[in-house]
């Protein structure tokens, strides 16, 4: 029997153009979509045109949806670094300027009308297409036309071999716009976060499957040379070694046993005082304990201000001593940038052993510096019990939002009790936790877990309640796809009259 042949792949001449990244990740494959997330357009920009300048040598025609000016565009891109003028000219580039209502332009046409009418305009196989602010084009706002939508671009895509590219810019305020996106991206070959970070951006893969393969999740340090042109930073060489010395800084109460006799530990009786000899350490990793939970704040701080040192071999392990972090604290100090959280059970021998595989790292996720906001996305969310339906659903999108891609597990839960019993009449006298979202309407409860393990939300749920809930109605998911379609409907029911 004759070895069974890999199947051909056709593979566009397309690439991302970013210098030095790998050409794994670089070369993009025909008949597949790409999206990046980026809500910074001094970012955004110079990732497109250099996507496009690359393409355009390689020989491939080039088409650009943007809902910028065209002249603009091409403006900016000359500041980035990249002259586009000439290929537009010559005809290898076509330029198309989105009118502000395309989405609704879009919604009654039909997105299969629509990409008809757009093929019309480009080679009929093998192109590449890049899409800026693509939010309308795929419909976000709404999560049913925007599946749709997606799966009309996929089909698209794929039957004429085109690559696309598209760049989305959900608003901060909107985040079940991207928590839309990560839906539909499920379904594309790539997606990437892309965020200004250290005075360049950080691209962070989630899933990418290039011309040549998957790729696992991994972030690239982007930063702007000279001429505009974005370039990932090159991995240390010996011009660029780090630094001989990679020490570990404790905290004296972060450790069971004083460490200090290792030539590379160092204890400190403070965070303050660990944060001061971060100052004068390139490379180093700190270890912060969480003791009482006055802790916190001050673990804020500390992260934010290690971070703004702009050390990438500065690394922060907080570690729970005595009490535990709660969900929305765990997720507050990672977005600020530490490394790790180390749980309470967690023993000495554990904690070096990190901290030995760690020497010589780079700390090159994306991180944010105003940590008031990020407590507030998250804390400040799970603080205030909504009291409508419309207010439910937003808390439970922006803590969807916030914990995309860390490991904070969710769940949602609805309970419907039978024979007309109201679900607030069932209600015990028992405060609602801290990492938890909920809402009572009529015969109905709305439950949203953030950091609780699902095989514990039985036991929790029957905290809430004077009745048994075995004979309740009970719904529980946890893939973000259907807890949107489950807060739509709980959206829609709002909205029918009593």
């Amino acid at each position: 029997m004759a070895p069974e042949r890999p199947a051909a792949i056709e593979v566009a001449d397309s690439s991302l153009g970013v210098d030095n990244l790998p050409d794994r990740v670089a070369a993009l494959a025909g008949g597949m979509i790409y999206s990046v997330a980026c809500d910074q357009q001094a970012v955004r920009l110079p990732l497109l045109a250099g996507a496009l300048a690359a393409t355009i040598k390689l020989g491939t025609a080039c088409v650009l949806l943007t809902p910028s000016d065209g002249g603009m565009f091409l403006r900016k891109a000359r500041l980035a670094g990249f002259s586009l003028d000439g290929a537009v000219r010559s005809g290898a580039l076509a330029l198309f300027q989105t009118p502000p209502d395309v989405g609704k332009a879009i919604f009654r046409m039909g997105v299969d009308r629509f990409v008809r009418q757009l093929q019309f305009t480009i080679p009929s196989r093998g192109a590449f297409v890049a899409i800026d602010c693509a939010d309308s084009l795929f419909m976000l706002s709404d999560p049913g036309a925007s599946e749709e939508a997606a799966q009309q671009y996929l089909h698209w895509t794929n039957s004429h071999q085109h690559t696309l590219l598209a760049t989305f810019a959900p608003a901060a305020t909107a985040p079940r716009d991207y928590l839309t996106l990560r839906h539909i991206a499920e379904n594309f070959a790539g997606f990437a976060v892309a965020r200004p970070s250290d005075g360049g951006a950080v691209l962070e893969l989630r899933h990418w499957f290039g011309a040549h393969g998957a790729n696992p999740r991994e972030s690239f340090m982007l930063r702007s040379r000279q001429s505009g042109v974005l370039s990932v930073r090159a991995t240390a060489t010996q011009d660029d070694e780090l630094p001989p010395v990679d020490a570990a800084i404790y905290v004296k109460s972060a450790m069971d046993v004083t460490l200090a006799a290792r030539a590379s530990w160092h204890e400190a009786e403070s965070v303050a005082d660990a944060v001061d000899a971060a100052r004068r350490s390139e490379a180093a990793t700190l270890i912060l304990p969480f003791e009482r939970p006055t802790d916190y704040p001050m673990l804020c701080r500390a992260i934010v201000t290690v971070r703004a040192m702009r050390r990438p071999c500065l690394r922060v392990l907080v570690r729970e001593r005595r009490v535990r972090l709660r969900a929305g604290q765990m997720l507050t100090l990672m977005r600020l940038g530490a490394t790790a959280i180390l749980p309470l059970d967690v023993s000495d021998a554990a904690v070096r052993r990190l901290v030995d595989s760690l020497r010589g790292a780079r700390f090159t996720r994306p991180y944010e510096m105003d940590a008031q906001q990020v407590d507030e996305d998250t804390n400040g969310l799970l603080a205030r019990q909504p009291d409508t339906a419309k207010g439910f659903c937003a808390a439970v999108e922006g803590l969807l939002a916030a914990a995309d891609g860390f490991d904070i597990e969710t769940s949602l839960v609805r309970i419907r009790f039978p024979d007309g019993q109201m679900a607030a009449g069932a209600r015990s006298t028992q405060r609602f936790g801290r990492d938890l979202v909920a809402f009572l309407q009529d015969d109905t409860a709305w439950f949203f877990f953030f950091g609780c393990p699902a095989v514990s939300l039985p036991k929790v749920l029957q905290r809430f309640f004077r009745a048994p809930i075995e004979s309740a109605e009970r719904t529980t998911e946890q893939d973000a796809g259907r807890i949107l379609e489950l807060l739509g409907e709980l959206r829609r029911a709002a909205l029918k009259p009593a």
